[in-house]
């Protein structure tokens, strides 16, 4: 069996041209070796792991994912967790908002948009 450390994370605003990272721990809290055999990251977001070793009993491995916004406005994905255990798969909600910053110097000042 898995425990991962979150159901969902949340990236925040973010500004396009720029990343936000954050992590998720897989726990494995099965009485047998856990194998992970596949990861992945849907959408705007990538992923980095240290889960391709068998993780023993009460041991964890760490997913990384970074989000980079590629348009503006509410950007949702899914990380992907496949392994051994039962369940086979498991997900993890990934929800950020990709920002602009916009720049008016005539008028001195500057807006942060963040919507669609």
């Amino acid at each position: 069996m898995v425990r991962l450390s979150a159901a969902s994370v949340g990236f925040g605003a973010v500004l396009r041209g720029n990343s936000a990272i954050q992590s998720v721990t897989v726990t494995n809290i099965g009485g047998r070796t856990l194998n992970i055999g596949s990861v992945s990251a849907t959408g705007d977001y990538s992923q980095t792991h240290t889960c391709a070793a068998p993780v023993a009993p009460d041991q964890s491995c760490t997913i990384t994912v970074t989000f980079d916004p590629q348009r503006l406005g509410n950007r949702d994905g899914v990380l992907s967790i496949g392994s051994n255990a039962t369940p086979a798969s498991n997900t993890v909600d990934l929800s950020g908002t990709g920002c602009q910053i916009l720049s008016l110097a005539a008028m001195r000042f500057i807006v942060s948009a963040c919507g669609n």
